[in-house]
């Protein structure tokens, strides 16, 4: 009828403009985040959902509002900090370019130990529940939708390192080859003496195996394991000749863990990646 077809006239681009309103105000509300922006028709904003199933800041717009987090709050003349892993170290420097002369010769980016370090959020890690909080507390967070994208944390300090190399000491390790791996309450404890600085410079590698695979985060269900590999000197310490670092254990229950370092070897553009196959492995059933 006439007046049906003209209702439906009006009603297509008042519904339309409803819509690009609603997502509007959506991308508004998260400014300076709208490249983390999800139409809630696709997905619900919840950390379950859109943590587990997508990348939420690709391109690492936060890494940028950390570090100017840390150069207004840190009054020192300078602040070291690092990325947790390689590429996000890099991108930090990269990041540093699009500051001021003052600034830059503040932050001082570190390969190795720092004061701060900046990578995403891991509950496992940055939980207020979880053991390792109180090792690396996080003193910055960014959130959009209830998710945290990025943290910035202190790194573990040398007292609670040593007070976890005393209580690894009186237990026997549960795995022994280049590290002595001690578990202390939920905490896997990598320790070696004599130690150099070859021994801590290749990303050391960490596979937990479930007792149910649905315990897995959705995108490591398919694999069977979760894989969380880490560098020394995000997680540890080298004080003299002893090597210590600690690794919360996940909370589900475990079938088996996997542990060593890998090899590491340049590729055609230099920059180093690891081998298939690693240095050194040990497996291990670790029940919780």
């Amino acid at each position: 009828s006439l007046c049906g077809s003209a209702l439906w006239r009006i009603s297509i681009p008042v519904l339309a403009g409803l819509g690009i309103t609603a997502n509007a105000a959506s991308m508004a509300s998260i400014h300076p985040y709208e490249n983390v922006y999800f139409n809630f028709l696709v997905d619900r904003h919840t950390p379950e959902r859109l943590g587990t199933r997508w990348t939420l800041d690709f391109w690492e717009h936060s890494v940028r509002h950390a570090v100017e987090y840390l150069l207004q709050q840190d009054g020192d003349d300078t602040v070291a900090v690092h990325g947790r892993r390689r590429a996000r170290t890099a991108s930090i420097r990269q990041q540093l370019r699009l500051f001021a002369a003052d600034d830059r010769r503040r932050l001082i980016v570190e390969d190795g130990f720092a004061d701060f370090a900046i990578g995403e959020y891991e509950a496992r890690l940055h939980a207020a529940t979880s053991p390792y909080a109180q090792l690396a507390p996080v003193v910055h967070a960014i959130r959009v939708y209830d998710n945290t994208l990025y943290v910035v944390t202190t790194s573990p300090t040398r007292s609670a390192l040593s007070a976890l190399d005393k209580s690894a000491a009186a237990t026997d390790p549960v795995a022994r080859d280049v590290f002595d791996i001690h578990v202390v309450g939920h905490l896997l404890v990598y320790v070696k003496e004599p130690c150099s600085v070859a021994d801590i410079e290749k990303t050391f590698l960490l596979q937990f195996t479930p007792v149910e695979v649905d315990d897995l985060p959705l995108h490591r269900r398919r694999y069977g394991f979760d894989s969380l590999d880490f560098e020394f000197h995000v997680h540890g310490m080298k004080v003299g000749d002893r090597c210590i670092a600690a690794l919360p254990t996940p909370g589900y229950a475990l079938q088996s863990v996997r542990t060593g370092q890998w090899l590491r070897y340049p590729n055609a553009e230099g920059q180093p990646i690891h081998d298939q196959e690693p240095v050194w492995e040990v497996s291990f059933a670790l029940s919780k």
